[in-house]
């Protein structure tokens, strides 16, 4: 059976009904144990709403659940918007930022989890206060793919950027990819979409496996969102030195 590493935030879980099981102190030693055991102990806050809340502290919101459900569809949560979206690993490594999955137990039952960490080969999920690490095949048991992320859109104000535009969101779109590039903003027309712009935009979604369409869209604006780390940002993974 497949080991996890088991670890435990200061503030220890509540248990839940009578027949809670036990989970350990804080600071106890790590325990073996099995996602499909997680997902069915009535201990462990699996439900969507912790799963969101943990989320959101990673960017240090409070999630209101007298709201309901997960702050997507209501207005922007502190500047933050919403990103649904479908696996696999490789396009949640790729985009970098903590996302809540959606994983079913063995009976069919839906739980909910936050990745917080994800690498080649494991992949870390909080479960409310406690955080276990397993194997990427452990936790594909259990999981077809959808997870949903939250990011802080940059200046850009349109929802969808195309060629052939003109205007502030296209100047501001250049500006974006000059400091991603390392490169002055210079060069006349830079409120225009030409084709020039395009290169530059297809060129990224290549770098960011994505579909290289030149079309700047809700995932393309996450990826430029994230592509230059100001330190406030939530990664999966350590950001690499700017080129």
């Amino acid at each position: 059976a497949a080991s996890v590493w088991i670890v435990f935030t200061p503030r220890p879980l509540a248990l839940r009904g009578p027949e809670a099981q036990a989970v350990p102190a804080p600071g106890s030693q790590a325990e073996a144990a099995k996602l499909a055991d997680l997902l069915i102990n009535p201990a462990i806050a699996a439900d969507r709403d912790a799963a969101y809340q943990s989320l959101l502290a990673r960017w240090g919101v409070p999630h209101d659940r007298s709201k309901g459900g997960p702050p997507c569809g209501r207005e922007r949560v502190d500047g933050l918007a919403c990103l649904a979206r479908v696996g696999p690993w490789r396009k949640l490594r790729a985009v970098n930022l903590p996302a809540v999955i959606e994983l079913a137990t063995p009976a069919g039952e839906q739980r909910y989890a936050t990745v917080t960490a994800l690498d080649e080969e494991r992949v870390t999920l909080a479960f409310g206060e406690a955080t276990f690490t397993f194997a990427l095949n452990e936790v594909e048991r259990f999981w077809e793919g959808p997870f949903t992320l939250v990011w802080k859109p940059t200046t850009l104000g349109s929802a969808l950027i195309e060629p052939g535009m003109r205007g502030r969101d296209v100047e501001r779109l250049r500006q974006r990819l000059d400091e991603i590039d390392g490169q002055p903003a210079g060069g006349r027309r830079r409120n225009v979409y030409d084709d020039d712009l395009k290169a530059r935009v297809v060129a990224f979604q290549r770098s960011r496996s994505l579909v290289p369409d030149g079309i700047v869209g809700p995932e393309t604006l996450v990826h430029l969102s994230t592509a230059v780390h100001d330190g406030s940002i939530p990664l999966l993974r350590p950001a690499v030195a700017s080129r």
